[in-house]
């Protein structure tokens, strides 16, 4: 194993981690408002969260495709997961927006990057559950309405499926087996 693939491995790693912190948080914050006073420290902590799962998501991809393996639809990707992690950065309580934009770089980098196709549509398959999730909860109307008529029980299943979804396929990526000539994970 080479410095490079550890460091993606790394990158992998931190982001699954950080994916599943932010779950933890934005579930309980959103779905059941059990932080109380302390929800505004609790809403910075999710925030940063989800914007450190979406930056080591990206080294971690940019680091299994370095420049030189950088085809069409890579470069695609890239650019849809720098604008779902902008509108993490700006927006990051609109779910629908940002795992819907994360969910098309992923579909891009499976196609792109046929070595981490199962994580990336693990990835993929979990935000657009996400989106369906909250679309299906909140025309159902499921759960009380809060002060500006949401359903916290929609937001929260969505933060959910889309978090656990990013740590589970950041998981994958950091569990793959590295091509010693290419230092590129092997194919599935």
């Amino acid at each position: 194993m080479t410095d490079f693939s550890e460091r993606t491995r790394v990158f992998a790693q931190i982001a699954a981690a950080a994916w599943l912190i932010g779950s933890v948080i934005w579930s309980i914050d959103v779905g059941f408002d059990r932080f109380g006073d302390d929800g505004n420290v609790m809403n910075l902590i999710g925030w940063v969260a989800l914007v450190v799962a979406g930056v080591f998501t990206l080294l971690a991809i940019l680091g299994v495709a370095p420049a030189h393996h950088r085809g069409p639809m890579v470069k695609t990707g890239i650019a849809f997961h720098a604008l779902g992690l902008t509108a993490t950065v700006v927006v990051f309580w609109a779910v629908p927006l940002w795992a819907a934009l994360y969910s098309i770089a992923m579909v891009l980098y499976a196609i792109g990057l046929p070595q981490v196709r199962r994580a990336t549509l693990i990835v993929a398959g979990a935000m657009v559950a996400a989106v369906a999730a909250f679309i299906v909860l909140t025309a159902l109307q499921v759960g009380t309405p809060d002060s500006y008529g949401d359903y916290p029980i929609a937001w929260a299943t969505s933060f959910f499926l889309a978090t656990i979804g990013g740590a589970l396929g950041s998981l994958v990526l950091s569990r793959r087996e590295t091509d010693s000539k290419s230092n590129i994970p092997a194919a599935v």
